[in-house]
Order: structure tokens, then sequence, then C-alpha cells
């Protein structure tokens, strides 16, 4: 029986599992505003796939996860757009500078330790503060707010407020999303849930406009500094996270604000026992490639040979793919959906 496979690396993956971690990664951003990250990373990783890639590819389907998200949720919320923007563009600079740190560091083995590693604390660490009881602001986050520097009037508030601190944690996300692959938006959610007591549905497409800015800048990064990308990866993650996040983006309105809260928190749970679970070497990583050459056939060889032809044939291949592709997917699966649903 034919069954497509991909050699990522010194792995080789099934196209089918791929294609099924792309699709709950869509899903999942589509949901919580995340990039979806937080469920394919493990996923890859646990194929034996190097973290490095894995981030590096993840950050280009964060691209069309987000603009999908948006693209449905935008015309439909109360969005405060220019704290998006505003975080959006500070990420962007976190996005730069944390590229160019992996580039500098220029040591593959250490840079995967170092990302399996930070993921797991990252994880674990964001699900227990979304399993706390979440309660209205409290003094010390006033405080943040009541700054008199960069100050901004949203829909949200009657006074404006100042954007010193949602500034801070959207830079630190673009750190974190260069470095671990998770768009930003699992650092961007629970912050802004503990500084606007606000439904998740209206914090999710300001979070969403910052990861889709940040995870931009991350990804041409990766093409410039680091090459840290697998096109053929990306091609499956970008088309199947797309098909995921408009269903999630649909479902999210239909479900109570803190039963998905706790819905993040239990997938974070569980891929943080995952990669700690392969970490140990319980897990399973890829099969050797020549074992698994036989089973099956490489997909798609000739567009990886034309996407490492040059940078720029690199960045057309991945993150102009997931430009250009996205609003036309995202258009056709809504009147689809809309279709259906009369």
């Amino acid at each position: 029986m034919f069954e497509p496979l991909l050699q990522v690396g010194d792995t080789v993956a099934s196209f089918w599992t791929l294609a099924l971690g792309g699709l709950l990664g869509g899903l999942t951003a589509g949901l919580f505003g995340v990039g979806g990250g937080v469920i394919v990373i493990p996923l890859l990783i646990s194929l034996g796939i190097p973290p490095r890639l894995a981030a590096g590819s993840m950050n280009v389907a964060i691209i069309s996860n987000a603009a999908d998200a948006l693209a449905h949720d935008l015309p439909r919320r109360k969005v405060d757009v220019g704290l998006g923007l505003w975080m959006g563009a500070a990420a962007v600079a976190g996005g730069q500078a944390g590229t160019w740190a992996l580039g500098a560091l220029g040591k593959p083995l250490l840079v995967d330790q170092l990302i399996r590693g930070g993921f797991l604390v990252l994880l674990l660490w964001l699900a227990v503060r979304l399993l706390r009881q979440r309660r209205p602001p409290g003094e010390r986050v006033r405080r943040w707010l009541a700054l008199p520097l960069l100050r901004h009037r949203g829909p949200w508030q009657e006074e404006p407020y100042s954007l010193v601190a949602p500034l801070g944690v959207a830079f630190a996300g673009g750190v974190v999303a260069a470095l671990l692959g998770v768009g930003g938006g699992i650092l961007y959610v629970p912050v802004l849930l503990a500084f606007f007591h606000r439904p998740i549905q209206d914090l999710v497409p300001v979070s969403q406009l910052a990861v889709l800015l940040g995870s931009l800048s991350v990804s041409t990064g990766h093409v410039l500094h680091t090459g840290n990308l697998d096109p053929r990866l990306v091609l499956i993650l970008v088309l199947t996270g797309s098909v995921g996040t408009v269903v999630g983006s649909r479902l999210k309105g239909h479900l109570d604000s803190r039963l998905l809260e706790r819905l993040l928190a239990g997938i974070l749970l569980v891929a943080a026992l995952r990669l700690a679970w392969q970490g140990l070497g319980w897990g399973g990583a890829g099969s050797p490639l020549a074992a698994q050459v036989q089973a099956g056939e490489d997909w798609l060889p000739g567009f990886r040979a034309w996407c490492e032809a040059s940078r720029l044939q690199l960045w057309l291949g991945t993150v102009g793919l997931a430009i250009g592709l996205t609003p036309a997917l995202s258009w056709l699966q809504h009147k689809v959906l809309d279709r259906l649903g009369r």
C-alpha cells in the first residue's frame, strides 16, 4: 500500500500523521487564540523531527492559523485592534531578537535541548495558571495599567491605560516564538485575561493579531538567519491547519469562556506529559531513515529542492505560501460552511 513519507532531518515521518497534527493545531488556534504550536511541536518532536526544524516550520503555519482565525473573529467581536497592533509591533522586535540569537548560537544539538526544556517548563506553568480561579484585576495589575507612559484608549475601558506591560509581554512572546515555535499567543492569552476582565472570546482576536505579525517576523528571520525550515512540512501544516482553524473559530462562539480556559489547560498538561515522556527516552522517536524509505515514497522531493535553491525561493515557498494561500482557503471554507449551515 502506498504511503507518502517525508524525510525531515534524519527522520522519516508519515504524511497522514503530520496532517493530523496540523489539523489539531489549527483547531487549537481557532478555539483558544494560540498559534497551535502547543499541540503540533510535541507531536513533531515525538516523531523524531529535530526540535529546531519543528519550531521553525510551525512558525510559518502559525501565520496561516492566525490569519484564518482573524478573518472570522474581527467582524464578529468587540476587538481592541489598536492593542493588537501595538503588541504585534513589539512581537516583531522580539522575534527578530530571538532568531538572531538562535543563528548566533550555531549549535544545533544545544538548540534542540533548549527548545525541549523550555517548552516543557512553559507548558506546565501556563496550565497551572489557567486552572487557577480567575479574579478581577488586582492592585498590582491596576498599577501597571495606570502608568503615565504610552497611554491607549480601547473599547473595553472608559479611561486610557498604559501599554508598557502589554508591550513587554509581547516582546517576550516574540522571543519565545522564535525559540520554541509557539507563536507567542500561549503567553498573550493568559496575560490578557489577567489584565482585562473580559471573556476569552474577546481577547482571542487581539492575541491572534499580535501572533500574526510576530510569526511573520520570526519566520522571515528563520529564512535569513537560521534556515530552520522544512518547506514540505510547512506546506502540510499550512493546508491542514487552515481547515482546523476555520472549524475552531466557529465552535468557539458556542462554548462557555471558562470551559475554553479549562480545555486549554488540559491540552497543555497532556502536551507537557508527552514531551517529558519522550525526553526520558520512553516515547517513540522516528525510525532510522533507511528502514523507512522502503515502506513508502518520498513526498514532493522536487518542491523541497526548488525551495532550498535560494533564500528567496525558500521564503516564497514557505512564508509567501502561507500569506498568499491562507486568504483564499479561508474564504472558500467559510463559504462552504455557510452554505451547509443554511
